[in-house]
């Protein structure tokens, strides 16, 4: 319904957006796992982490993964769109390992003191 708001009057763009929305809906959960402690590495003032959790998750997963799911695979086009839940998993998996190491903390003990 969504995508039919706005184009409704090409049911294939409306089948494929429905589709990305299945692929993409179960990684949402982890994006917001990231966003969440990316906000907690700024707020910490340990703002390298959060731009190196970007970079990871933008160009070293999912630039990659979606040039080969969508070159290498059978899967075309599609393959773009699962490169993005993906690199979301990757990412939140990063940030939270990164979270439980507590070196993020450091800085911000160092800047209370």
């Amino acid at each position: 319904p969504i995508t039919a708001f706005f184009i409704p009057n090409d049911p294939e763009v409306i089948q494929d957006a429905a589709y990305f929305i299945k692929i993409m809906a179960p990684s949402f959960g982890l994006l917001g796992v990231q966003q969440v402690l990316n906000g907690v590495f700024n707020g910490a003032g340990f703002t390298k982490a959060s731009m190196l959790i970007s970079i990871l998750n933008l160009w070293i997963v999912r630039f990659p993964v979606a040039f080969l799911l969508s070159n290498k695979t059978a899967l075309g086009y599609e393959g773009i769109w699962w490169a993005f839940p993906i690199s979301n998993a990757v990412a939140a998996l990063a940030a939270f390992i990164y979270f439980k190491q507590g070196y993020w903390k450091m800085r911000l003990f160092r800047r209370r003191r």
